[in-house]
């Protein structure tokens, strides 16, 4: 918070100059020529009485800034909450020399703690609110991802004790990588810890070879993979190499220009190709595509090896409330909300599981569905080159908003919805008042959400 008085009328320049300063001073470091980076050196009040003669501003830029805006004295008092801590500073600044008096800076002081006080409680406030966001994000967003593997396991799993070994699996799956992120705050995995905690190799750990260079993988990349291994492992001891006492699997990988996985099965049944691939193939496939990555399988008589690359970087909605809020009265008793048929519906979502239930419920309603795309870059790249009735859009993709992509939409003409954990607060600025699909959403919300923004914008 700064203000001027006394300041002489030097006409436009002065007042240009005056302008300019207020942004070079936008930010402020321990090093600049001017009384708030003294304070930021010091942690006490500094005073310039005269900007022409202080020694701290001598030879600085600050000082001909200063100087040039018509100031010639400032003061700033640092605002230090009660346990110390330095969250702001008031400056004041006037035209011509000047020594402030000691009822000028008592007045200053009395007004400091309280205002440092109100202001570490609303940083807190607005901590905590972020946090409590971002939470409530992960939740959900987890939810969604256990409702999409329950429901393309059922499809997959008629005889329910096979549903419910296979569904308890990949749950399983998901509680190990969340162990395994929360011991390490979810900074990060090792890529060699999250290979043992997703395969058992049947309780022998020599039958299991892994080899490769320290990789430490961010907290999406980890869920994705770690799911990838568990299919693999899956797999491996349903009908690989681990469902015999001979079989071992060898895994290696290595940094080239992503992360480059390659397994390996050996001395496990003859191994004849699928005639369609399984869910545990597919899972592997969109959840490495969807990271922008890709995954090819070698079928061979003495088993099946898989390369797999990633990129690598170091290191609720109510489809009537909403049409109401948005559009007042919107007629729809001669329309069919699920009626999708021929209507092309863009899917963009970077968790894998997700992508393929929205996918699946979409397609199941009559739609033509592009997707799921698991990139901001593609995304843009579809969206201008194709037409699509609807889309639904995930919040963030690989910790990127999607923004761009939302703008390139209403730029297209498409209407969307945000597919997500977050609540409006945690959308792109500039599109918080667009609808939101609340994750886990189920079929019938998915479905009705995209004949709802297919109605809704006919109706306009």
């Amino acid at each position: 918070m700064s203000a001027r008085s006394g300041l002489t009328d030097q006409g436009t320049k002065a007042n240009t100059s005056y302008a300019h300063g207020i942004e070079y001073w936008k930010w402020v470091r321990g090093d600049s020529g001017c009384t708030c980076g003294e304070v930021l050196r010091t942690g006490r009040r500094a005073i310039a009485e005269d900007v022409e003669t202080c020694l701290f501003m001598a030879g600085t830029h600050d000082r001909d800034v200063l100087l040039g805006g018509g100031i010639r004295a400032g003061q700033t008092t640092p605002l230090i909450t009660r346990e110390g801590k330095l969250v702001g500073m008031i400056s004041t600044h006037w035209g011509q020399p000047h020594k402030p008096s000691e009822r000028e800076l008592r007045m200053l002081d009395i007004i400091a703690r309280p205002t440092a006080d109100l202001i570490e409680r609303r940083r807190a406030a607005e901590t905590q609110r972020l946090l409590l966001n971002e939470l409530n994000h992960r939740v959900k967003n987890t939810l969604a991802v256990v409702q999409a593997m329950a429901s393309r396991t059922l499809v997959r799993s008629p005889d329910p004790k096979e549903f419910a070994k296979s569904f308890g699996g990949r749950v399983q799956s998901l509680a190990k990588i969340h162990d395994l992120l929360s011991a390490k705050s979810w900074e990060g995995a090792d890529f060699k810890d999250l290979i043992h905690g997703q395969i058992s190799a049947g309780g022998d750990e020599t039958r299991l070879t892994a080899t490769g260079p320290a990789v430490r993988l961010d907290p999406q990349s980890a869920l994705h993979l770690a799911l990838v291994i568990h299919e693999l492992g899956t797999n491996a001891i349903k009908y690989g190499a681990l469902s015999t006492p001979q079989g071992r699997i060898y895994i290696d990988w290595r940094i080239d220009y992503g992360l480059r996985i390659r397994w390996t099965e050996r001395g496990g049944p003859r191994v004849e190709p699928a005639s369609s691939p399984g869910f545990g193939t597919t899972l592997i496939s969109q959840s490495v595509r969807g990271q922008g990555g890709e995954a090819l399988m070698t079928i061979l008589p003495e088993g099946i090896i898989w390369d797999i690359m990633v990129p690598f970087a170091a290191a609720q909605w109510s489809a009537s409330r909403t049409a109401e809020a948005k559009t007042g009265q919107l007629e729809t008793g001669s329309t069919n909300l699920r009626d999708l048929k021929g209507r092309r519906i863009l899917v963009i979502e970077d968790e894998p599981l997700i992508g393929m239930d929205i996918v699946a419920s979409l397609e199941h309603a009559g739609a033509e569905v592009e997707g799921p795309i698991a990139t901001i870059e593609e995304a843009c790249r579809v969206i201008s080159n194709s037409r699509f009735d609807a889309a639904l859009v995930d919040a963030n993709l690989h910790g990127r908003p999607v923004g761009e992509v939302a703008a390139a939409l209403v730029e297209q003409g498409v209407p969307f919805a945000f597919a997500t954990g977050y609540d409006k607060d945690g959308l792109s600025e500039g599109f918080r008042d667009c609808p939101i699909l609340a994750k886990p959403a189920g079929p019938e919300q998915v479905v009705e959400m995209a004949g709802w923004l297919i109605v809704a914008s006919a109706s306009l």
